[in-house]
């Protein structure tokens, strides 16, 4: 298994946790020049049997753990209203998955743009406004197909497995 840090900006690293399919994936997360990127190899998203490990891990490759601890529900279901942040941040994390691998990700598509625009611009608001907001049925829809096939990206995880010589 090939992981390297070659191409992260720096050497702060994320701890993320991934809900999905009732089970919470523990791993990490840096930024490379263009794109936010999980822990993986060729084939899969690593991760960590729980904090030792990933502790173990970055100290061992020599890298930065931040405090910061992010985390991404993909079992909490998307209705109306819309938490938009947290739409936001699953969408942007299917993409970086997909990008990894090379993979068709349906939420790249032009027909998209308007809803990403639309989520992205009420993340970033700069005055307060509530924390969901109401859609559409068809932004609802178009939601719903980003998110329809969700387990092609997320099915991808293997336990790190610590060698001892």
């Amino acid at each position: 298994m090939a992981i390297t840090f070659n191409d992260a900006i720096n050497k702060e690293i994320w701890s993320v946790t991934i809900r999905y399919d009732s089970r919470e994936y523990l791993t990490l997360s840096y930024y490379t020049a263009s794109d936010e990127v999980l822990l993986h190899d060729e084939e899969s998203v690593i991760y960590f049997e729980d904090d030792v490990q990933l502790q173990k891990f970055c100290a061992k490759n020599d890298l930065q753990l931040s405090d910061d601890r992010f985390h991404y529900d993909f079992d909490a279901s998307i209705e109306n209203p819309v938490r938009y942040s947290d739409v936001l941040d699953r969408w942007n994390m299917l993409n970086s998955i997909a990008g990894m691998f090379r993979m068709y990700f349906e939420g790249d598509r032009f027909e998209y743009n308007g809803l990403y625009d639309l989520l992205f611009r009420l993340s970033t608001s700069a005055v307060p406004i509530p924390p969901e907001e109401w859609l559409s049925k068809r932004h609802m829809r178009l939601l719903e197909r980003v998110f329809r096939r969700k387990h092609r990206y997320l099915t991808r995880f293997r336990l790190w497995q610590v060698r001892t010589k």
